[in-house]
């Protein structure tokens, strides 16, 4: 009896952990919500190297969407209705806040090698006009 109970209990631990999807919330500097995501649960996601898994946002008018996450190295970052009169500046910090690497952003997709960083945790923040996000990125 006691080895079903606590087979039971792991069960209901693995459902819990894994079978649950995340809804996200996405805020403009008012308070108002502007955007709602549902991120799959682990269970229910397709990996493949054809569809890397991807994170999107929106700055006003801006969707900004940021691959692969996590990452071997190759970062992309996609900001879509950007022009000229726009002052956009990804910079990427270690999880100790240390400026890593920054890029100013003309077009409308950016490119960021850290291959040469070690594996971990990264916080990448873009900053369109005076606006700004920030983004958590997983080196492996």
């Amino acid at each position: 009896m006691r080895k079903f109970v606590l087979l039971c209990i792991s069960l209901c631990y693995l459902w819990a952990a894994y079978g649950q999807d995340v809804i996200r919330y996405s805020y403009d500097n008012a308070g108002n919500r502007i955007k709602r995501e549902i991120a799959l649960s682990r269970a229910s996601e397709a990996k493949d190297d054809k569809n890397p898994e991807s994170y999107s946002d929106r700055i006003e008018e801006h969707e900004i969407r940021i691959y692969p996450n996590p990452t071997k190295g190759d970062l992309v970052i996609n900001i879509s209705n950007i022009d000229t009169e726009n002052q956009v500046t990804v910079i990427l910090y270690n999880i100790e806040g240390k400026l890593m690497r920054r890029a100013e952003v003309n077009a409308g997709q950016a490119f960021m090698d850290i291959r040469d960083e070690q594996n971990g945790i990264y916080l990448m923040q873009i900053n369109i006009d005076e606006n700004s996000t920030i983004w958590k990125i997983f080196k492996e």
